[in-house]
Formats: C-alpha cells, sequence, structure tokens
C-alpha cells in the first residue's frame, strides 16, 4: 500500500488559513460606520418634522431632504472607497422596511388625512429610532464579520 504525503505540515495549514482570510478580508467590502446611520436616521426625522414648516416651505425643504437621504446612501454604501459593487439584500432589509412603513407611515398618514401636526413628530422620531436600531444591528453582525 502507497502513502502520498499530499497533506501539508500544521504550519504550512496555517499559512494557507492566513493568505485565505486575507484574500477575503481585501475583497469585502467594509462595514458601514456608525456615522452613516446616524446621518440616515437624523435626515429620516427631519424629513418628517419638515412638514410641520409653514405650508410655503414643506415642499422644498422636502425634497432638500430626501435629496441628502439619497446623497448620503450613495456616498457611504456605493460611492464609497474601497467598496465592490452593491445590491441591497432586500431579505434583511425587509423587516426595517416594515417597521418603517408601519411605525412612520401610518402616524404621518393619520397627520395628512386629520391635521394633527404632532404626529409628524411622532413619525419622524419613529424613523430614527427604527433606523439607529437597524444600524445598531448592522454593526453587530458585520464589524466582525
Amino acid at each position: 500500500m502507497e502513502t502520498y504525503n499530499d497533506f501539508p505540515d500544521d504550519s504550512e495549514a496555517r499559512r494557507w488559513l492566513d493568505e485565505a482570510a486575507d484574500a477575503e478580508n481585501a475583497t469585502r467590502n467594509p462595514p458601514l460606520p456608525w456615522v452613516f446611520f446616524a446621518l440616515q436616521a437624523a435626515l429620516l426625522a427631519l424629513l418628517f418634522w419638515v412638514q410641520l414648516l409653514p405650508a410655503e416651505y414643506v415642499r422644498g425643504a422636502a425634497l432638500l431632504c430626501a435629496a441628502a437621504i439619497i446623497a448620503v446612501g450613495a456616498r457611504w454604501v456605493f460611492l464609497r472607497p474601497g467598496y465592490g459593487f452593491v445590491a441591497p439584500d432586500l431579505r434583511r432589509a425587509f423587516p426595517y422596511l416594515c417597521l418603517i412603513v408601519l411605525g412612520a407611515g401610518i402616524p404621518a398618514a393619520v397627520a395628512l388625512g386629520t391635521g394633527l401636526a404632532w404626529l409628524w413628530v411622532i413619525a419622524g422620531a419613529i424613523a430614527a429610532v427604527v433606523t439607529l436600531g437597524m444600524g445598531r444591528q448592522y454593526r453587530q453582525a458585520f464589524l466582525h464579520a
């Protein structure tokens, strides 16, 4: 019976594993910083809170907030140095989107329908808290991935 010595010794196996880990780290998109989630939370809250401005300023302020939300998202996710192609993970984003739509959308819809302006404050606060919570979960899951 012939034996082959094709198996690496412990030091060679460790070196190969280290090289594989280095290659993986070099190609993995770096995790988003906490400031991204803080900015998005603030901008989302502001998007709701600008509804409390006088009517002639609401549209412009809301468009400015929406543009800032898109710009921050594009800058930190799609245009960030070190990032490769990024596609939204809808399976993981679905709970967040549901919480935003239900938690902030319902008070906003009621505010629109009834004129109860204080509901815009609630909607903005909910949007910010949900975004910060999602950011915390993301950072816990991916910071040391």
